[in-house]
């Protein structure tokens, strides 16, 4: 079944002079003259993505747009119409937006997080910046630690609000927030907690023993880089923690706790510093 608005893998149907048609379930439909390729050929599969032209009719591309149905992204304004507006999506026909899925009324050269949609009766596809009815409660039996993706979609007092795998709300709480975040930003994250009401806490730092692997590498890389010493320890300021390592002052200490107990850093009141071969030689 053919999916608007997203990849499909199509048979090439024949070849016209404007172009070739591709076999759908909808009907043939047409891939420009401009976007063929010597190896689309009758016959052959071509993976195209499909949306309608600016008069309505099924059209096929071989170009990537910055998102498909069902997906959010962060897309620029670049007109507005009495009845809605119009944002760059990657593709020659504009992605539009009607005055009454906007959040806050759209201006040109602004930036708006905004989900996918497809008319179900135009066939049409259309974005949307109002996304409570498509942010659903996580159902998901989330252990701590599990991988997921995040789109950073605005800031309140409390941190970062998230998007969660196209589908879910999450947070981002400032504690956790160990480096620059932006809207717009896609990033892995890691569950923290799915909260009772079906919205979930989640870290950029991965918990747990695999964790304090990932940030004993991060402290023994930068070490390597600052010639072996730097002037940050247990007792340091956590903005100055945060800063060099990108991590939380009680992730940095139980990291360095595991680093020196292996040997590999020496911690005094000045800082922390590398153990290097030839240390262990001489002691």
């Amino acid at each position: 079944m053919l999916k608007i608005g997203n990849f499909n893998n199509l048979v090439v149907a024949r070849q016209e002079a404007h172009g070739v048609y591709l076999e759908s379930s909808e009907g043939d439909i047409l891939l420009p003259q401009k976007e063929v390729t010597p190896e689309i050929i009758p016959g052959n599969i071509v993976r195209v993505f499909i949306y309608t032209d600016s008069e309505d009719r099924l059209i096929a591309t071989t170009r990537s747009p910055k998102a498909q149905v069902g997906e959010f992204a962060y897309l620029e304004c670049t007109d507005t119409v009495d009845f809605g507006a119009f944002l760059n999506w990657g593709l020659e026909k504009d992605l539009f937006v009607p005055i009454k899925g906007q959040k806050l009324r759209m201006r040109v050269g602004q930036k708006y997080i905004v989900r996918l949609l497809l008319d179900q009766i135009s066939q049409r596809i259309l974005a949307v910046s109002r996304m409570k009815n498509y942010l659903y409660p996580a159902m998901e039996n989330w252990s701590t630690g599990t991988e997921v993706e995040l789109l950073i979609s605005e800031f309140s007092h409390m941190g970062a609000m998230v998007i969660i795998d196209d589908m879910y709300q999450g947070m981002i709480y400032r504690d956790d927030q160990f480096q620059r975040l932006e809207v717009g930003q896609k990033i892995t994250g890691y569950v923290k907690r799915v909260r009772p009401d079906g919205k979930v806490d989640v870290t950029i730092t991965k918990p747990g023993l695999s964790g304090i692997m990932d940030s004993q590498s991060i402290i023994l890389n930068e070490l390597e880089k600052a010639n072996g010493f730097l002037p940050i320890h247990d007792k340091s300021h956590p903005n100055d923690i945060s800063n060099t390592f990108h991590m939380s002052k009680k992730l940095f200490k139980k990291t360095i706790g595991s680093l020196y107990k292996a040997g590999k850093i020496r911690i005094n009141d000045t800082g922390i510093r590398l153990v290097k071969k030839e240390d262990i030689k001489n002691s």
